[in-house]
């Protein structure tokens, strides 16, 4: 077998291939190597979706004339000198492969200068060659403008995608490197149109209203924090915004974009029980982390990366998700005072119908919630018991219950069930909101000197059981849960890889109310289950959580909130029950006292508010 050594022209049409996925790949390595230049204002210029003209102007530091042809060599870099370097990692590149595989595969002029320089250098260069090589006069920067993207390499021109596609892929990266980076002026500019321009005076908001000219990203909620070692700040929408789709979501780790299921995770634990399955809040964050902490170097464009500890940034990020969401800032406003006379485009409606449709599935799939508290005769006006008597009880008892909990508690609990352990954050005049009466025996219409309030009272009841339901479990079910023994116990076998685990599933399953054993080789055996479950449920579980090779995933919060859910939405007041005035009192006196408020477990609003001004503006007298 003969080896042969590739042509250098071979070899760097390979190693572009692996670079240069799509144009957005070309904009994305130009505009980091701007950002890295130290750059405080960048140009960015397309054409026919990149396919015929790219070009990239900054204002950088700029490419000393000596060393610009070096710029073009593969691994050439000035970014990193050792492998020691790799782990303090501050700038965006580092490999030194981009500009050598963009020239690859393009016909590439570039324009520099240096502020020491009294001129700057022009190349041109063609498919790895250097062409021309002159002086010019030019600002200080640098200037780098790509034409004719794949010309010597018909079998990848011949796969490009469509302009439009590939216009789609640059314009969504442009928005989120400009919102990642406030404190840079970026410009962009798509076949002469000037798409969007921020002024990078360092404000974020500034910079994300900029990019996204929609009502929707106009009041979003701030979020800014810090741990030793991590920093987060961004913003997030109310609960009542959101997406079908995480297109919306966008992350930045020390300034990179990317994408992370950690961070989705985060997103989606943060914002529990107040969102419907597949909706998707709008987010932007950025995370600052010690270069040590993270690895950048796992994914050949640096989409991905990799956290030392996830376990502590994805519980940061939802907590402070969280924190944030569980205000009175979050409650949903029917209309908004800066959008009351706009109209709803075809897909904010056909999305507002999704989530009507979806809490119509929700209603209609329930059972006869009321069983515990109306009597079996059926009969509503024949109580087995008060409602409002109910609600004191528990109102008593969980204020009782908030006054005694000590910090040993919140620790002992730390990542169980960790939504209901946070302390609530809220300005909501809750003693000021006085009743005013009931209307279509399901929504409680309240005032205050300054909204008017629109409370569902199943919604709002559902969440007052829920809340009991979870205290009780955190001190008992943690503590040790109670199980029904099996007449036949379940026997489970093992994989290998199961098996080498299986001694942590079980420490999980036992802290749920399983009864389990090793039950000889390969296998274990179930003797009781939860209360909270039948044997089926019992057996699909315990399956799920042995099957799960992810050591360190603790699963015991879905089920029980599933659970919890399901229990607290039988037993809640339904829709077209009719409540006395006291009931109605004690209902919203009971809300008041929970974690949070302001949702049902399911993500459906228990309350909405219109201010004066809303109303006014809806009777055209403002």
């Amino acid at each position: 077998m003969k080896i042969n050594l590739l042509d250098k022209s071979v070899s760097d049409k390979i190693a572009a291939g692996e670079v240069i996925e799509r144009p957005v790949s070309i904009v994305k390595e130009l505009v980091e190597n701007s950002i890295d230049a130290g750059a405080k204002s960048i140009v960015v210029e397309i054409k026919k979706g990149g396919h015929d003209y790219i070009r990239v102007t900054d204002n950088g530091i700029g490419i000393e004339k000596p060393e610009i042809e070096k710029a073009f060599v593969r691994h050439a870099t000035s970014k990193i000198i050792s492998e020691s370097d790799l782990e303090n990692l501050i700038t965006l590149g580092f490999r030194g492969e981009a500009l050598a595989s963009i020239s690859a595969v393009t016909r590439m002029e570039v324009v520099s200068k240096t502020s020491e320089e009294k001129t700057g250098i022009k190349l041109n260069i063609h498919a790895g060659d250097i062409i021309s090589k002159s002086q010019v006069g030019c600002p200080d920067g640098t200037t780098m403008i790509i034409r004719d993207l794949f010309y010597n390499t018909p079998a990848r021109l011949k796969f490009m995608k469509s302009e439009s596609s590939d216009t789609s892929q640059i314009t969504t990266f442009m928005s989120n490197i400009a919102v990642g980076f406030p404190e840079i002026s970026f410009r962009y500019v798509v076949n002469g149109k000037i798409v969007f321009t921020t002024d990078g005076n360092g404000k974020l908001r500034d910079a994300i209203s900029q990019v996204y000219n929609h009502s929707d990203f106009m009041n979003l909620i701030e979020i800014r924090d810090e741990i030793p070692g991590l920093k987060i700040r961004g913003f997030i929408s109310r609960p009542s915004i959101n997406r079908n789709s995480r297109k919306l979501q966008i992350y930045l780790v020390n300034g990179r974009v990317i994408e992370s299921k950690i961070i989705d995770t985060a997103i989606e634990e943060g914002y529990r029980e107040r969102l419907f399955e597949g909706r998707f809040p709008i987010v932007f964050l950025l995370l600052e982390l010690d270069p040590k902490a993270i690895d950048v170097n796992i994914h050949p464009n640096k989409k991905v990366i990799k956290f030392d500890d996830e376990k502590r940034v994805k519980q940061f990020i939802a907590e402070r998700i969280h924190s944030a969401i569980t205000t009175s800032e979050s409650v949903p406003r029917p209309i908004s005072e800066n959008t009351l006379t706009e109209k709803l485009s075809d897909s904010q409606r056909s999305e507002s119908n999704d989530s009507d449709n979806k809490a119509e599935e929700i209603n209609d799939s329930r059972d006869d919630y009321f069983v515990d508290i109306y009597a079996k005769s059926g009969e509503n006006s024949t109580k087995q018991m008060s409602l409002a008597s109910i609600l004191r009880e528990e109102s008593i008892a969980r204020k009782n219950l908030y006054e005694n909990v000590e910090k040993e508690q919140h620790e002992e609990n730390e990542g169980k069930l960790s939504h209901f352990d946070m302390d609530r954050k809220d300005d909501m005049p809750w003693e000021d909101i006085r009743p005013i009466g009931v209307v279509f025996a399901t929504y409680i219409l309240a005032t205050d000197d300054v909204y008017f309030y629109i409370i569902d009272q199943h919604a709002a009841h559902e969440r007052i059981y829920y809340e009991k339901f979870v205290t009780s479990y955190l001190e008992e079910g943690y503590s040790g849960a109670t199980s029904q023994l099996l007449a036949v116990g379940i026997v489970i076998d093992l994989t290998p890889q199961e098996e080498t685990l299986i001694e942590n599933k079980m420490r999980i399953l036992q802290t749920l109310g399983f009864e389990i054993e090793n039950f000889g080789p390969g296998s274990v055996i179930i003797r009781g289950v939860p209360d909270f479950m039948n044997m089926e449920e019992a057996e699909i579980f315990a399956r799920n959580v042995i099957e799960d090779t992810d050591e360190n995933a603790d699963i015991r919060n879905q089920i029980a909130i599933d659970k919890l859910i399901t229990k607290s939405c039988k037993s809640a007041v339904k829709a077209n029950d009719y409540l006395t005035d006291e009931e109605v009192a004690c209902l919203l006196n009971t809300l008041s006292n929970c974690k949070n408020p302001y949702s049902c477990p399911h993500g459906r609003p228990t309350i909405i508010k219109f201010s004066k001004y809303e109303m006014e503006r809806m009777f055209k007298r403002a």
